[in-house]
């Protein structure tokens, strides 16, 4: 979203990317910590940083892990087979 542009509001985006309204909620305030939009109370949530990407970032498109986050390894598991 360009700089000046508007957040669409909470209720619309729970619709927009089927969530829940305390998942929009935990992302707008995500938002403003790191800098990047501002709520104004009875006007709305605007952009005001546009990021720039830098070399430590993953290309878009890409996820990266949470810092924090602990990551299991994935094991396969073939559906209807019997468990011993």
């Amino acid at each position: 979203m360009p700089q000046g542009a508007a957040l669409p509001g909470e209720r619309a985006m729970t619709d927009l990317y089927s969530v829940s309204i305390g998942t929009v909620r935990r992302a707008v305030v995500e938002l403003r910590r790191r800098g990047l939009v501002a709520t104004l109370p009875a006007k709305g949530t605007y952009v005001i940083e546009v990021p720039r990407p830098s070399g430590d970032e993953p290309a878009g498109g890409e996820l990266r892990q949470a810092p924090g986050l602990r990551t299991r390894p994935c094991v396969p598991v073939a559906l209807g087979a019997a468990q011993e």
